[in-house]
């Protein structure tokens, strides 16, 4: 027996904070994407002709110090070095797009991915903040920390309404 229209139990619509925090990570998601896809399109490439015509194209004297080091590292990327930045760029954008479109939809796994996909981080932010601080640094740190508080309230006050 199929239930009433009445009796469906409705989705919830995204607070407006769940939706922006959605739409960070699915922009983030879709440039991690084309930076991975452009690292696997560099694989067989000819990288120091390309540096070079960087460098010319934006009028950079190649006896710049700045330039001299980037045409000197550029020619040192070796193709697995590419393949495995692509690797785990896709990878990562996948992480990504699949927490952007989970919070977008309010759904209980995609918030609880968060947690600990967010969670994972802030020790590593909190080290490098006592150890190598900056500002922007602990900008993020601090950031990251009231996006977990935020989520984590979300599912305690949606656990409290289900009892």
């Amino acid at each position: 027996m199929t239930k009433n229209p009445t009796q469906r139990k409705k989705r919830r619509k995204s607070p407006r904070g769940l939706r922006i925090i959605a739409s960070v990570k699915l922009f983030k998601g879709i440039m991690l994407l084309g930076i991975g896809l452009g690292f696997f399109a560099l694989v067989n490439r000819d990288l120091d002709d390309l540096a070079q015509k960087l460098t010319d194209r934006l009028n950079i004297d190649p006896e710049n110090h700045y330039a001299r080091v980037f045409l000197e590292n550029v020619a040192n990327i070796q193709p697995d070095t590419l393949r495995h930045f692509g690797l785990w760029s896709l990878i990562y954008s996948v992480i990504l797009l699949t927490e952007g479109t989970g919070l977008w939809l309010n759904l209980r796994w995609a918030k609880y991915l968060v947690i600990v996909s967010t969670g994972a981080f802030v020790p590593e932010e909190i080290y490098m903040c006592v150890h190598k601080f900056n500002w922007f640094k602990l900008g993020v740190l601090v950031l990251n920390v009231a996006i977990l508080i935020y989520i984590i309230l979300l599912v305690v006050r949606r656990e409290k309404s289900e009892d």
